[in-house]
């Protein structure tokens, strides 16, 4: 093992939510520094094994037994307080509204956040070794949120008569039956993640609609 890799620790300036130091065979000098705010999960012949607290250069094989020794080992890294966004935005759904005799799409974005409930679910859903980013966790959400957001929106603005001027009157309703059915979706257990909160930014209509909806209405 190189000398720089003796202490296992998190790596300067790391982004991800959950970061893996490199496979390495353990040694007596091994030692390893978890940092505030995060815990360190050892990975022993690629299963989980101990979950490890803040603490600075650790000796591994004094905290673990000399069965460690010659094992190979991974740490994952992450933090339980972290609370992460994941953006998102659904467009272009169609809306006929005979209030106003004229057809416009509609489009919404927003944000989950949410937190990691359970690391080990979370490394076992992506069946890697190596850094989960909030890009790797944005690329499985999405798709889930927009088969969800699609006919809430499309389903609420069927139903009522609403101008698109007022539509941004609707954002609590359908931020209601948004969280309802995301906080219900099997991805986000099965990834080990809590939902902590949806937010709406606002539903909006494309500038085109509005300019064709405003001279028709004042033509």
């Amino acid at each position: 093992m190189r000398k720089e890799d003796t202490n296992l620790t998190v790596p300067a300036g790391n982004q991800s939510l959950i970061c893996f130091t490199r496979h390495c065979t353990v040694s007596k000098d091994n030692t390893i520094t978890v940092p505030r705010n995060y815990v360190g999960l050892l990975y022993v012949d690629g299963k989980p094994k101990s979950k490890i607290t803040e603490c600075s250069n650790e000796n591994l094989v004094k905290k673990f037994g000399s069965g460690l020794k010659k094992e190979d080992i991974q740490i994952a890294f992450y933090s339980e307080k972290q609370i992460f966004p994941v953006r998102w935005g659904i467009g272009g759904i169609q809306v006929n509204n005979d209030r106003i005799t004229d057809a416009y799409s509609v489009g919404v974005n927003g944000i989950v956040t949410c937190s990691i409930k359970d690391p080990v679910s979370l490394i076992n859903y992506f069946s890697k070794d190596t850094d989960i980013t909030t890009d790797d966790i944005w690329k499985k959400v999405l798709p889930i949120i927009v088969n969800n957001g699609v006919p809430v929106l499309s389903d609420y603005f069927a139903s009522k008569q609403v101008s698109i001027f007022e539509i941004n009157a609707e954002l609590a309703n359908i931020r209601a039956k948004m969280v309802e059915l995301i906080q219900g979706e099997k991805i986000f257990n099965d990834m080990g993640l809590k939902v902590e909160d949806v937010t709406l930014n606002s539903i909006y209509v494309p500038e085109e609609d509005i300019t064709r909806i405003k001279e028709r209405i004042n033509g």
